[in-house]
């Protein structure tokens, strides 16, 4: 009886600090495979108008210098996941206000004039109203 009392014991000490790592990891792992914290952004600007829906926020976009190809654009970022404070944490694109600076992330874009890009992601810039 002693044998098998011992053996959990073992096991159940294995078997916690396993988990525990795991979940640790995870953790880790969830942020560290947004492409924000990856890649410089695709573009950089200042907000020109917001207008918002159920689930996403339509932002206006004047681009910086350098960023010319997406000058008039028009993001439509998710309500949940669509951006991100200077700190890397989750914000409401519904707080977003004319003037602010974001950075922008695409995945594709339509060649078009101003040019469409389909679930785009953002982060409020650290500069954000110095410009």
């Amino acid at each position: 009886m002693a044998k098998k009392r011992t053996r959990r014991k073992l096991w159940a000490l294995t078997l916690i600090p396993a988990c525990v790592l795991v979940a640790a990891c995870a953790g880790e792992a969830g942020g560290s495979n947004d492409i924000r914290h990856q890649e410089p952004a695709d573009a950089v600007g200042v907000v020109t108008s917001v207008s918002k829906d159920a689930s996403t926020v339509s932002v206006g976009f004047a681009a910086d210098k350098g960023y010319e190809y997406f000058d008039g654009t028009t993001f439509d970022l998710a309500t949940a996941g669509g951006l991100e404070d200077p700190d890397g944490l989750a914000a409401d694109p519904n707080n977003l206000a004319v003037g602010d600076h974001i950075e922008v992330w695409v995945n594709e874009c339509a060649e078009s004039q101003p040019v469409q890009c389909a679930d785009p992601i953002a982060r409020i810039a650290v500069d954000s109203g110095d410009s």
